[in-house]
């Protein structure tokens, strides 16, 4: 069993404003020579679709005042009567809802309760329903009304997905006007919201979504896009390398190779979208200040945590000299022996340097946030010079207190501005705090607000552009 619903929008009568309208004919088959008969410009689809389908059951009318208003001049009907007069429609079948160009919210959200009601009626009763739209009638502005309940009817989660979206063709030449089915152009909305989405948060969902609907192969280009933006909501960093470097890799070797493909008229968009990330000079740095530009914070901190320590090691920002004994001393001491040698060092190093321990803290029952553009106030007594950097002695910690003596070893930095480095490391150490909170659900530590976390990456980049820019 089967539901057909057919939004429309209404059209005046002619401009005389008399039922005497001329006869013409329409076909949705273009090999038929003969066609339909037809008087008003809205009659064809609801036609085609009573004839093809079996049935019109339903029909949703977006009405102008100047539409539902019934003339003199016209033997007292509107053109809404005139319509479902022609079309042998009953009133109890068809919906009018007011609509006028300069305020047409209110009728699109009527509209989408409609539907939404009707759908779920009728799916209840076991009835398959299908919707169709004609995009024929109205005011100039009825079309980006018509997407606009398209886009919020799909968005819904109850699969209300129109079945066709058509026209009139008024240009044949034999006399006869064709039906035409523009529904992979409307799919063109949900294409360019899906760029739309991708560059607000990175989502590739709503692209893959309209290359399967127009049954087309999906580009490579959103394969890569929506991997990495997978990639990225999983939290998976060693993947999400993984397939920035494929499409880097492509990217590079399709360069002045174009398409016809939609997407080709975005490129400019997302490579700006993408920045230096499609680079082969781009750095975890630019990584963290992606993340960051599209607000995800966790990705950023995450990101920050594992990457950053091997390139300042790799960059020669910062080196460490320390024994094998000492090391694995400390990584056995730390239960951290699969882990990174670099990110263990630095790690421990923001205990051993810096008293900050968080961005957040409670001090008396009062919360209180480490977000000072003076750092200098996060560094313990021995570390405010840069003397203590040549002999530093390593312990265990119990409580926050020092228990066992390690060892010992020696930093160097380089970089015109030796204090920045001492910067990034202790932010570094409180963003590596904030993030252990995010993945462990630590609830007995005090959270810092995202726009509290999210200075404090802007801080940690904005260090990160000065130590980059002058290693020495």
């Amino acid at each position: 069993m089967k539901k057909n619903i057919l939004i429309l929008a209404m059209s005046t009568l002619n401009k005389n404003n008399t039922v005497d309208i001329v006869e013409n004919r329409f076909a949705w088959e273009k090999d038929d020579e003969i066609g339909y008969a037809y008087r008003g410009q809205l009659e064809p689809i609801s036609t085609m679709i009573r004839e093809r389908e079996g049935s019109l059951d339903r029909v949703v009318i977006l009405a102008t005042k100047e539409t539902r208003e019934k003339r003199y001049d016209s033997n007292m009907t509107s053109a809404v009567g005139y319509y479902l007069q022609r079309m042998n429609i009953s009133e109890s079948d068809a919906k009018v809802i007011p609509v006028e160009e300069e305020e047409f919210i209110p009728a699109i959200a009527e509209t989408v309760e409609e539907i939404r009601k009707y759908w779920k009626e009728n799916l209840k009763n076991g009835y398959q329903v299908k919707l169709w739209i004609d995009t024929q009638g109205s005011f100039r502005n009825i079309n980006l009304v018509l997407n606009a309940i398209i886009t919020l009817l799909e968005m819904d989660g109850n699969g209300i997905v129109p079945s066709g979206v058509y026209s009139i063709n008024f240009s044949s030449d034999n006399g006869i006007k064709n039906i035409v089915d523009q529904t992979n152009n409307y799919k063109i909305f949900q294409f360019v919201s899906g760029i739309n989405e991708f560059i607000r948060s990175g989502r590739a969902e709503q692209l893959e979504d309209y290359y399967h609907y127009i049954k087309k192969d999906i580009p490579l280009e959103v394969k890569f896009m929506k991997n990495i933006a997978e990639t990225i909501q999983m939290c998976n960093i060693k993947e999400f390398d993984k397939y920035l470097n494929d499409f880097r890799r492509y990217k590079k070797g399709k360069e002045n190779k174009r398409t016809e493909e939609l997407i080709e008229i975005f490129q400019r968009q997302i490579e700006a979208d993408y920045g230096n990330l499609l680079e082969d000079n781009c750095t975890c740095l630019d990584v963290v200040e992606w993340f960051y530009k599209k607000g995800f914070y966790q990705q950023a901190i995450t990101y920050i945590e594992a990457k950053i320590p091997m390139e300042w090691k790799e960059k020669g920002i910062i080196s460490y000299h320390i024994s094998d004994k000492v090391l694995n001393d400390l990584k056995c001491k730390l239960r951290k022996k699969n882990e990174e040698d670099v990110n263990v060092i630095t790690s421990h190093l923001g205990v051993e340097m810096f008293q900050w321990g968080s961005i957040c803290y409670n001090k008396n029952g009062i919360r209180k946030c480490n977000i000072d553009n003076d750092l200098m106030k996060g560094r313990k007594k021995d570390y405010q010079t840069l003397e203590k950097l040549q002999n530093i002695t390593l312990y265990t910690y119990n409580n926050n207190k020092r228990d066992k003596q390690i060892g010992n070893m020696s930093v160097d930095i380089h970089c015109k501005d030796q204090n920045k480095v001492m910067d990034m490391l202790l932010l570094y150490k409180i963003l590596k705090k904030e993030r252990n909170n995010f993945n462990h659900m630590l609830e007995n530590d005090v959270r810092a607000t995202k726009a509290e976390l999210g200075e404090v990456i802007r801080m940690f980049i904005e260090k990160g552009r000065y130590v980059y820019e002058n290693i020495c």
